[in-house]
């Protein structure tokens, strides 16, 4: 395999370099009803908290592995005010293990808001191979444009064709054609640069951007199946962020949880028919 001998160095590298902080307890989840969803959430610690209440609000019970506990890999400040650039940043907490030796528990697990560089940290092979398990017995798994497509190998929808994520430019998001997936909205607007990327072997796009780069990618892995999704998800307040095609997007990926959580066997409801 081409992508072998830089994986190995990857590791290498990686193994050198991350330091670990206490492990900590999970959260309690937040929700009282509904599929068990595992967020790993990065970015400032606001962010962490509006998207597991909004899962929480949709229908999910979330347990959330935010920034404050992700072992110093959120890729964001975790200081209360950003202007005070001498104080110094709380120590590093790793709720990360304790997830991972906790899958079983979870119907979905999300990744969102955590750089790639970051990422490539946490996609350990001995966590590859628990996520591995975890989607062949039933569970779903999504993954974003920074997920390190390469560690995940055979797990991934998507194969990376370039680097360099690729300008708005007026991109546009367009569904499939057919009622198949219609939990997703029939278009709206690209606002955040995406990942050049093409389908993997056996998977299936059911939403592409200009026709051409998926924007969501589906596989069946198992008995569960695997989606990803082209940009990386966040929840403000501001005039830019309130945005129609924002609240499209929202409606996507709980739309997308939603369904991972649903057998594919199970027809009813939503209109969902078993991947091939």
């Amino acid at each position: 395999m081409k992508f072998v001998q830089k994986i190995i160095l990857t590791l290498a590298v990686v193994a050198a370099s991350v330091s670990y902080g206490a492990a900590v307890k999970l959260p309690k989840p937040v929700g009282k009803v509904g599929p068990e969803l595992l967020l790993f959430c990065g970015g400032r610690p606001w962010i962490a908290s509006n998207c597991t209440h909004f899962f929480a609000s949709a229908g999910f019970k979330v347990t959330a592995v935010g920034p404050t506990i992700l072992n110093g890999l959120g890729g964001a400040p975790l200081r209360k005010h950003l202007h005070e650039s001498s104080a110094k940043e709380p120590p590093k907490k790793d709720g990360i293990t304790p997830a991972f030796e906790q899958l079983d528990r979870f119907k979905i697990v999300f990744f969102n808001s955590i750089p790639q560089k970051n990422q490539r940290k946490i996609f350990t092979p001995e966590r590859v191979e628990k996520l591995k398990k975890f989607v062949a017995d039933g569970g779903g798994l999504v993954i974003n444009r920074d997920a390190p497509f390469d560690l995940l190998g055979e797990l991934s929808p998507v194969v990376a064709v370039g680097e360099k994520f690729q300008e708005i430019n007026g991109a546009v998001v367009k569904r499939v054609v057919g009622g198949r997936y219609s939990f997703l909205p029939e278009k709206w607007d690209v606002f955040s640069p995406y990942a050049p990327v093409k389908l993997a072997e056996k998977a299936e796009v059911i939403a592409v951007i200009n026709g051409k780069t998926p924007y969501v990618a589906v596989k069946n892995f198992g008995k569960g199946k695997v989606a990803f999704y082209n940009d990386y998800w966040r929840m403000n307040g501001d005039e830019f962020h309130m945005k129609k095609s924002v609240i499209e997007e929202e409606i996507t990926l709980c739309g997308l949880a939603r369904w991972l959580g649903i057998n594919t066997t199970d027809n009813k409801g939503i209109g969902i028919v078993p991947l091939t």
